[in-house]
Order: structure tokens, then sequence, then C-alpha cells
């Protein structure tokens, strides 16, 4: 049995756009992941304490991959999440099967 994702993205500013994405493989659930965080940033606490000029701003991709263990999905459990919140919202990850 292939895994199941779903996908949340709950949006900080317009509740229309809320959105949940069921998917079923590594591959709909990288390609989901993709979709909804290309372009997002998180705000990162070590960077905005750096001396050099940064606006404290991370790629949400990169944060997630930091979230889940060097971006492996296929590692993360039956039940288990990450949630990552963003500049305009927040998305939830959490692996159903």
């Amino acid at each position: 049995m292939s895994p199941r994702f779903i996908l949340l993205w709950n949006d900080e500013y317009d509740f229309n756009r809320n959105v949940r994405r069921v998917t079923d493989g590594l591959d709909e659930a990288i390609q989901g992941v993709l979709d909804f965080l290309d372009g997002e940033e998180v705000w990162d606490e070590e960077k905005a304490n750096e001396e050099i000029d940064d606006n404290g701003m991370t790629p949400a991709l990169q944060a997630l991959g930091d979230v889940i263990a060097g971006d492996d999905l296929a590692a993360m459990r039956t039940g288990e999440s990450a949630e990552l919140r963003c500049e305009n919202g927040t998305f939830e990850l959490v692996r159903d099967r």
C-alpha cells in the first residue's frame, strides 16, 4: 500500500483560500508540497539574530526539510505530522497511512 499524506494550507489573510489536499504516493505528496510552499518564506530566529544584512526569512521548502529530517517524507510514520508557520499562512503535512 502506498503512503497517503494530507496537506493543509490555512491562509493567514483569507480563509476562502484555505486548502486541504489528500495525496496517494510519495511523488504526488512531493509535488503537493512544492505547489503549496514554492515562493513562501518563514521567519528564522537564528538568521534574524546574525549581524549580516538579512531580513531573517528562510525559504519554506528549506525550512520544511529541516523539520522533516532532511526532506525524507518516506521516513515519516503514520500519524506523524509537521507544521510550518509561513509568512502568508500555516502549512501542515500529515502522514495518513
